[in-house]
């Protein structure tokens, strides 16, 4: 039942990108400036401030939880699951935004294809077009890791709970327009890269196990694996391992220089493959 839910969850994210409208933050930037105009919660401490916005939720997927859970599991708990991983797969459709990006780079419309870059990423990136290239493949392992396989991790380990409060935190951390207290914010960020470790962690070496084998095992064993920078730790790893996992040339040209995007792409979608059969092994036994 949980891989068939996260089964129909990803080809739903794959073939009808405009649901993808009903993943947008609006409803948890509202539910935030409600908390916080009503509640004025930026009075108490850090901890009390994030808890009063995370907890309410959690609780409430809670409820609805043990409303529709059920031994042996039936469709209400399927329809259950298959919204809740579909809804915290991530606020942006990342097949779309490769996409895009491909097509404004093939076009040498380079300015446009920062500004993808620049909103796929959630950040500044370089102008020069081979060393933007990279920093968009190393993103996309990033991405890919916090819209899929920490989704699909936590689903397994923690159920619907878990993921609903680790996708609350990442828009938090992630997303200045929902909270503009940098101390809620790096609080967040903290706690949610601690959820995503253990992720990038196997991501890491499910990238290796479906790409340049000898070339990503050799870059992994040169990475940091625990720092008190967890988020730091978890983004250099998978963009590493990851780059150096599909890696055949250190030169690149131009027209090479799409072929490791479409790479990265290809990687992150076997290694999605290889999360769901592990699943699926692990339900099993």
């Amino acid at each position: 039942m949980l891989t068939l839910s996260l089964i129909i969850a990803l080809v739903l994210d794959r073939i009808f990108p405009d649901l993808q409208a009903y993943r947008s933050d609006k409803w948890i930037a509202n539910y935030c400036r409600i908390l916080s105009d009503r509640w004025n919660l930026d009075r108490y401490g850090i901890w009390p401030m994030l808890g009063l916005r995370v907890i309410p939720v959690v609780l409430l997927i809670s409820l609805i939880n043990a409303v529709f859970s059920s031994d042996p599991p039936n469709l209400l708990t399927l329809a259950f699951y298959i919204v809740v991983v579909y809804l915290c797969l991530g606020s942006r459709n990342l097949d779309r935004d490769i996409d895009a990006y491909l097509e404004s780079f093939s076009e040498s419309d380079h300015e446009r294809a920062a500004q993808v870059a620049k909103a796929m990423l959630g950040g500044d990136v370089v102008s020069e077009p081979e060393a933007q290239i990279k920093q968009v493949a190393g993103g996309i392992f990033v991405l890919a890791n916090r819209n899929f396989y920490t989704v699909i991790f936590w689903m397994v380990v923690g159920g619907p709970i878990i993921l609903v409060a680790y996708r609350l935190l990442e828009r938090i951390a992630t997303q200045t327009y929902i909270s503009d207290n940098p101390s809620l914010n790096g609080m967040a960020g903290k706690i949610m890269a601690w959820l995503e470790w253990i992720p990038a962690l196997l991501s890491g070496v499910l990238f290796l196990i479906c790409g340049n084998f000898d070339a990503g095992l050799k870059r992994l064993r040169d990475q940091i694996l625990f720092d008190f920078n967890v988020g730091s730790v978890n983004d250099n790893y998978l963009q590493q391992v990851g780059l150096a996992s599909i890696r055949t040339v250190d030169a690149v040209t131009e027209l090479q220089m799409l072929e490791v995007i479409k790479a990265s792409r290809g990687l992150v979608l076997r290694a999605l493959v290889l999360w769901i059969g592990f699943v699926a092994l692990f339900q099993y036994w």
